[in-house]
């Protein structure tokens, strides 16, 4: 049986949908962060509810989301919704004009659940190092027992 969540498609416009709501570039790792805890909004205390379901293995899944999101971040931009610029922090992205107007055309509840969400978890992650996020992350799936 095939996931309907996480294919490339859907992982590309959930980031694509995440550029949107911050509206400034942001690193591979940033997106793959903010993605994750916008998904698992209720395991980091910012959702009354996980997007994706309650989920035992949903930790499990990060790990692959890097090389899943590189992959649908140059689709994105081999679509011209994204930009890629080099930084000194390496490489980041942002949503182009086509990008947004993309983001406005999506009417789904999904859609619009994604947006409410990552408006929260952008105030939640926006204050906090990358590395203080990845920490965060590793807890919350300790306390749900996956990395043992």
């Amino acid at each position: 049986m095939n996931s309907i969540f996480n294919t490339n498609l859907e992982i590309s416009l959930r980031l694509l949908l995440n550029l949107y709501v911050v509206e400034k570039d942001k690193t591979l790792d940033a997106l793959v962060i903010s993605d994750f805890i916008t998904v698992y909004a209720k395991d980091f205390n910012l959702g009354s509810s996980n997007l994706h379901g309650d989920n035992e293995f949903s930790y499990t899944e990060f790990a692959a989301r890097r090389s899943q999101s590189l992959d649908a971040v140059k689709a994105l931009v081999a679509r011209n919704l994204v930009t890629i610029l080099e930084t000194t922090d390496g490489f980041t992205y942002s949503i182009t004009d086509k990008g947004i107007a993309v983001c406005d055309s999506m009417t789904t509840q999904y859609a619009a659940d994604y947006i409410n969400t990552a408006y929260k978890v952008e105030e939640f992650v926006s204050m906090q190092s990358t590395t203080e996020l990845m920490s965060k992350i590793s807890k919350s799936a300790l306390r749900k027992n996956e990395w043992r």
